[in-house]
């Protein structure tokens, strides 16, 4: 804030902005919603640790998954070539917003399902 505020301050910007690009924007409610979600995620004093490299070589998962305006699919392979599959409509609210949105959705929504589930113990996940 420190920061922000001593560039405010300053009556020339240092940056040079590219043509058409403008020199403010508008904070927007999904801005804020984004940062209050981002001090949710780091106000606790320690940080999460999420052990990120697989205890088992063989312990492989592949997810592939898709989202359009209306709907998503989303499919794990296992090692024994078994296969969890999910699919759905969006509400019609959530089927306006940003297709980049919904994919992330669709990706956290099963992999935290399966992960709670421990289908996904000790492996490395490849989406």
């Amino acid at each position: 804030m420190i920061i922000a505020a001593d560039l405010d301050a300053r009556e020339e910007p240092e940056i040079e902005f590219s043509k058409g690009y403008p020199i403010s924007t508008f904070i927007t409610p999904e801005l804020i919603a984004h940062c209050s979600a981002l001090e949710h995620l780091l106000a606790a004093e320690a940080p999460l640790l999420v052990p990120v490299r697989p205890t088992d070589a063989h312990k492989l998962r592949y997810v592939v998954g898709d989202a359009s305006a209306e709907g998503f699919f989303i499919a794990t392979q296992y090692p024994d070539l078994s296969i969890t599959t999910r699919g759905g409509l969006w509400e019609d609210e959530f089927a306006e917003g940003s297709s980049n949105l919904r994919e992330a959705q669709n990706f956290g929504n099963h992999l935290l399902d399966e992960i709670k589930a421990g289908k996904h113990d000790g492996c490395a996940v490849w989406a």
